[in-house]
């Protein structure tokens, strides 16, 4: 089944439905400047979806999101929010499917991609999931980063141009 295609702006709710249990949904945005972007999904309690964020520069998906929902609420509709994460200039595409065909909805559910310009360089910048991606930084400079996943690595490269000793300091949430 063919679905949506269209180009969405940022920080805007979007509304939509899937038709079937195999269609795919495709929102595009572009970014004129690199900054975080977090996706916020309302949808109903009884459906699964899979929502991808695609970097359309190199057709790779740099963030997957499941949504589901255990409880019942008052409305029947759920809201979650992905995790944040950076991510430079360039063309960007949301991919909205049924992740489970027995939980299949044909419900409206609503997406919005919340985006953030950073200024500066000093943030992480996916995809750095392999040491072939890592982030190049430099040294005595704070990096923010974050993991999206349990199963998230980030990869960073420093160049060190004479011999001596350095230190790593990790700052993090206690949970």
């Amino acid at each position: 089944t063919e679905g949506t295609n269209k180009t969405i702006k940022l920080n805007t709710t979007v509304k939509d439905y899937l038709d079937s249990s195999d269609e795919v949904d495709y929102f595009s945005f572009k970014l004129s400047k690199g900054g975080s972007i977090k996706i916020d999904f309302d949808f109903d309690v009884k459906s699964q979806y899979t929502v991808k964020l695609v970097d359309l520069d190199t057709n790779k998906a740099i963030q997957e999101l499941k949504f589901s929902c255990e409880v019942n609420t008052v409305s029947g509709r759920y809201e979650k929010s992905g995790n944040k994460i950076r991510v430079e200039k360039g063309e960007y595409q949301i991919q909205v499917s049924s992740s489970n065909r027995s939980k299949y909805s044909d419900k409206q559910y609503k997406l919005v991609v919340n985006y953030d310009k950073e200024t500066g360089d000093n943030y992480e910048k996916e995809n750095n999931n392999t040491p072939q991606a890592s982030n190049i930084i430099d040294y005595n400079r704070k990096i923010t980063g974050n993991l999206e996943s349990k199963s998230d690595i980030d990869y960073y490269m420093v160049e060190i141009k004479k011999a001596g000793a350095f230190q790593i300091k990790l700052q993090y949430e206690q949970n």
